[in-house]
């Protein structure tokens, strides 16, 4: 029979800062003994040692001792939190304005984001920037409704769209504006309309 731990550590490994607590059982309670934070990628254990020593430091007949020393840290059960690096989304546009307008909104969202454009790319290279494998998701748009300068390129962006759909099923495919309405969307996905 293993006994219940007396201490435990909770790390968050985040893309900016890796955080670290301590938590004790203290007279019969948990108790947040301490807490730290520093760059990504700092040693978990390191932080950890930082927090045991300055409980330790701080109420020394309260804290499990044992568990707290520099060797018993890394056997400590811990709950961990890691981020993952960020996705790529592709902003996909009729115009080199759509798809900045666009690239203005998704760059808020957390992903990293490239732009390509009709007056910016040719198809093969938007194609080849859709289908890349680090790729997650593709935003394509355009006015809603359409400009005269984007009308040219809707079926085109909508029927890679559903190229893009039909070959990698598991990309997210985001249509805005004048694209959704776009039977060429549905055909390059090989579906009647």
């Amino acid at each position: 029979m293993t006994r219940a731990p007396h201490a435990l550590a909770i790390v968050d490994a985040g893309r900016a800062t890796t955080s670290v607590s301590l938590l004790a059982r203290v007279q019969d309670r948990w108790r947040l003994l301490g807490s730290l934070a520093a760059p990504a990628g700092t040693p978990e254990t390191a932080l950890l040692s930082v927090v045991a020593a300055r409980a330790l430091a701080a109420g020394a007949e309260l804290v499990p001792r044992a568990e707290l020393e520099p060797g018993a840290l890394d056997a400590l059960p811990r709950l961990a939190a890691r981020s993952r690096a960020p996705g790529t989304l592709v902003v996909l546009a009729a115009t080199r304005r759509a798809a900045g307008d666009l690239a203005a909104e998704a760059i808020r969202t957390g992903w990293r984001v490239e732009v390509a454009s009709t007056d910016t790319h040719d198809p093969r290279d938007m194609t080849e920037l859709a289908l890349r494998g680090d790729v997650g998701a593709i935003l394509i748009g355009a006015g809603d409704p359409a400009g005269p300068d984007e009308r040219a390129a809707l079926d085109d962006l909508a029927s890679l769209g559903g190229a893009a759909a039909r070959r990698r099923p598991e990309l997210r495919v985001l249509l805005g504006g004048a694209i959704r309405s776009r039977r060429a969307w549905l055909e390059a996905l090989g579906e009647n309309p």
